[in-house]
């Protein structure tokens, strides 16, 4: 069991405010890692309630996140696992009709948000340490209207193979965690809320939603010295939504 043991790492989670970030850093607090809890968001208080030590980061800017990075670094030394998580979902109409604002913003915080924690995180980081970039399954599987999306967490693949090559001879692995639809406040909040979870319902051979408790095994097993090999891959958690048609879904059809 010690090849999956936490105990003791420092482990940095952007976004960790809430939904899968959240999920993520009480999960690495009971394995008895000490966790930087950074986000956007004053989040002091809670952080200190769940035993964990926050730092403000806005992740769309280069400044936010270097000084992030010092501030980590100061308060509990060299980070053991980075989890690049922070992330938000804008949509913005078919391609025809794309709002380049709603594209921009985006694009600055899922695409050049991951890309600042990898040019940043490093030189913070141990030898044999791990990043963990939060994708999404929507790089594969594409639906209209949600492009901008779909093309950020493509985006974070991307980066995250070519920063498993260029970080190798620091020792440094890099892989991605892609979720289906998940049940976080960032889902509630969106204007597609019902229909993403009928998507799920519908498309996954599980016929439910992403919960961010079905998420924080695969990261967990990500972070550990288990999975020591792994390195440049992009892990799709998604109840099986890609693998193929669903029994449910052959059923709605043929009704």
């Amino acid at each position: 069991m010690e090849y999956f043991s936490l105990q003791n790492r420092n482990i940095l989670v952007t976004g960790g405010g809430s939904g899968i970030g959240l999920a993520l850093v009480k999960n690495f607090i009971n394995e008895g890692a000490k966790v930087i809890l950074a986000d956007i968001k004053n989040c002091e208080k809670l952080a200190e309630s769940i035993g964990a030590t926050y730092v403000f980061m806005d992740v769309s800017k280069e400044s936010s996140v270097r000084v992030g990075f010092e501030s980590a670094f100061n308060k509990i030394g060299k980070i053991d696992v980075l989890i690049n998580n922070a992330g938000i979902s804008l949509l913005s109409g078919v391609l025809e009709e794309g709002d380049t604002v709603k594209w921009s913003k985006v694009f600055d915080i899922n695409v050049l948000g991951v890309m600042y924690g990898l040019k940043y995180g490093p030189r913070y980081m141990n030898q044999g340490a791990c990043i963990i970039n939060t994708a999404s399954q929507a790089a594969f599987t594409k639906v209209a209207g949600m492009e901008p999306y779909a093309a950020s967490k493509a985006a974070v693949i991307s980066l995250t193979k070519t920063a498993a090559i260029e970080l190798a001879d620091q020792r440094i692995r890099v892989n991605a965690v892609c979720p289906s639809n998940t049940k976080t406040p960032m889902m509630a909040e969106s204007d597609d809320a019902a229909y993403a979870e009928l998507m799920s319902n519908l498309l996954s051979p599980i016929s439910r939603v992403a919960e961010t408790d079905d998420l924080v095994g695969v990261f967990h097993f990500l972070a550990s010295e288990a999975a020591r090999y792994i390195n440049g891959q992009a892990l799709i958690v998604d109840g099986g939504w890609t693998a193929g048609v669903s029994n449910q879904l052959l059923e709605r059809i043929l009704e």
